[in-house]
């Protein structure tokens, strides 16, 4: 399956016309007395041959039959049912029963965790590695686990009806009862059908909205679009927090697809069509909710180049958990499966920036890009406000403005630069109102590069202070004096000479291991920073809470008067921030 990151051109179809003749339905109907072929990866129409009737001839020949058949046979004894076909029987030989010809099966994980008192804690695919099986048989897939390799190819099965496919997890035996069972399949010859799991296996042993279900799809049925065109039909498997929050799809055009209720596919069988060339995106909306955190209250996805193949229809399978601050499987993600043909797209989230304000007026900002609100009413200091924009590897423009007015200019022409699909990013304004030179107001852009299965207290160093020493400044600790309260007097740097406007410390982040004290107010830390002041060393130190995950930390305000941090906590979805106690700032 095609996993797209960055919104870079991708490869669409190959040359082929055809695989099958499922491919050929395009083609409309057949002429009269005709049916379509696939020859040599072309769609070929041929004469249609009707069966040989059953008439008063003998059946194979002379010889004895292969036994008594389940239906009507061609002569007087009784058939099998489906016979195999106008080669010879199987003579003296006991016959095989039906010929069952060739039906075929694909099936899509989208299961996952679904663990609402910690969303944040790591998250491994593996876990849930799911088998499908058909009826008590060895499993038809093994293995497959959400996230990248959710969709697996169509693999040839007899059909039948009354069939019965069952979900464990990998490695159970066919004894142990299984996660979800689905009963009263059919399967036709040639017919294609896309069978998923999807709920939360929190709801294992439940009965709600959200517990592990099958949902089999006959490809069939969806419709055929024209040039130009394509269809989509949305299968929702979103965390939600209730039945009643159903899901839609918007595309970018402002066509919106229906509701959708939670954990099911669209009722809509032919899917509903949508326009390839002016399609670049695609929203995941809650009809009476806001997916967290974007103030835009959706999940956006940016098409790669090619991502929509015209006169192709689709299943839109919207899945995860929007609360989740990590780029892993069970983040939002957005699936494109062809129907009636291998091959699948997982689109992740588009990029969130964080903006924050560091800019020493105060007064509340506004970010645009192009002239279109991105982000609204982030205050001095206090939590970012998070927005979305398209994946794209130039990124976009950025300007700023008062909320208060929308129209008076703080700052023009910012750049984000690239912005992948599924990361997110820390967009700091700071500088002086009015400013110049060293002091003018600027923005710059720092992406959450942290493992996501970093849980420790690790960090980066972002200098936001536009009046720290031209050398740098250097992030660290001071110890704990002997009585468990005081600062001690060794300074430990953790990561060294950051310049303003710059971040520094590896890409996986610094580990953080400053000691504790303790007084009647809680536990605290004495976080400290260094500069060189014309040829000494200058320290400053502030009290604040102990780090317990990964961060982001943030230097900014006057390195003479007023100097302060803001640690952004990466495990938390709004990115909320960590600051030091009380009132205080650093002091020497």
């Amino acid at each position: 399956m095609l996993v797209v990151g960055l919104a870079s051109a991708l490869a669409g179809c190959g040359s082929a016309e055809c695989v099958d003749a499922f491919d050929c339905r395009d083609k409309g109907a057949a002429p009269a007395g005709q049916v379509w072929t696939c020859q040599e990866e072309k769609c070929v129409a041929v004469t249609s041959e009707p069966p040989p009737d059953a008439g008063t001839a003998t059946d194979a020949g002379t010889q004895q039959d292969a036994g008594t058949d389940a239906g009507v046979d061609a002569g007087t004894q009784t058939d099998a049912g489906v016979d195999a076909g106008t080669e010879p029987d199987a003579g003296t030989q006991t016959d095989a029963g039906v010929d069952a010809g060739t039906a075929y099966v694909r099936f899509v994980n989208v299961l996952f965790e679904g663990n609402s008192s910690e969303p944040n804690t790591p998250w491994v695919a593996a876990t849930y590695r799911m088998d499908l099986s058909l009826g008590d048989a060895s499993p038809l897939f093994s293995g497959v686990e959400p996230g990248d390799s959710a969709v697996t190819d169509f693999i040839p099965v007899a059909p039948g009806t009354d069939l019965t496919f069952r979900v464990r997890n990998t490695g159970k035996p066919a004894t142990e009862a299984a996660l979800a069972t689905l009963q009263g399949v059919s399967l036709a010859e040639g017919e294609h059908v896309t069978v998923l799991a999807l709920g939360l296996m929190s709801r294992v042993g439940t009965v709600r909205f959200d517990t592990p279900k099958l949902l089999a799809l006959r490809d069939e049925t969806l419709g055929a679009p024209g040039a130009g065109e394509a269809r989509l039909r949305h299968v929702t498997a979103d965390r939600v927090v209730a039945a009643s929050r159903p899901r839609f799809i918007r595309t970018d055009s402002g066509l919106d697809l229906p509701n959708v209720a939670p954990f099911t596919a669209d009722t809509e069988v032919l899917g509903h069509v949508i326009p390839v060339a002016s399609t670049t995106r695609l929203l995941v909306r809650g009809s009476n909710d806001n997916p967290a955190p974007s103030q835009s209250g959706e999940l956006a996805y940016t098409l790669p180049l090619g991502g929509l193949t015209s006169a192709t229809a689709y299943y839109a399978v919207s899945f995860g958990d929007d609360r989740r601050a990590m780029n892993d499987p069970a983040a939002p993600s957005l699936l494109l499966i062809p129907g009636g043909k291998d091959g699948a797209v997982r689109l992740k989230r588009d990029p969130l920036l964080y903006f924050f304000h560091a800019l020493d007026s105060g007064a509340p900002l506004k970010a645009l890009s192009q002239g279109v609100p991105v982000a609204a009413d982030f205050q001095f200091g206090a939590d970012p406000k998070p927005g979305d924009l398209p994946a794209s590897a130039a990124g976009h423009p950025l300007s700023f403005v008062l909320q208060s007015d929308g129209v008076t200019s703080v700052l023009e022409g910012a750049q984000t630069g690239p912005l992948e699909a599924g990361r997110r990013y820390l967009v700091v304004v700071s500088g002086r109102a009015g400013g110049t030179g060293a002091l003018a107001p600027k923005a710059f852009v720092v992406p959450d590069s942290l493992p996501s299965d970093a849980q420790d207290a690790r960090v980066r160093f972002i200098n936001a202070c536009p009046t720290s020493p031209a050398t740098g400044a250097s992030l660290g600790f001071f110890d704990v004096a002997g009585d468990g309260i005081g600062r001690g007097n060794t300074f430990t740097p953790v990561i060294p000479d950051v310049a303003y406007g710059a971040s520094g410390g590896p890409a996986e982040g610094a580990v953080f291991p400053a000691p504790t004290g303790t007084d009647v107010t809680g536990s605290y830390v004495y976080y400290a920073v260094r500069g060189t002041v014309g040829a000494s060393p200058a320290n400053r130190s502030v009290k604040g809470l102990p780090l317990a995950r990964p961060h982001l930390f943030l230097l900014m305000g006057d390195w003479e008067a007023g100097l302060t941090f803001r640690a952004f906590n990466l495990r938390s979805n709004t990115w909320s921030v960590l600051t030091p106690r009380g009132e205080d700032v650093f002091q020497p």
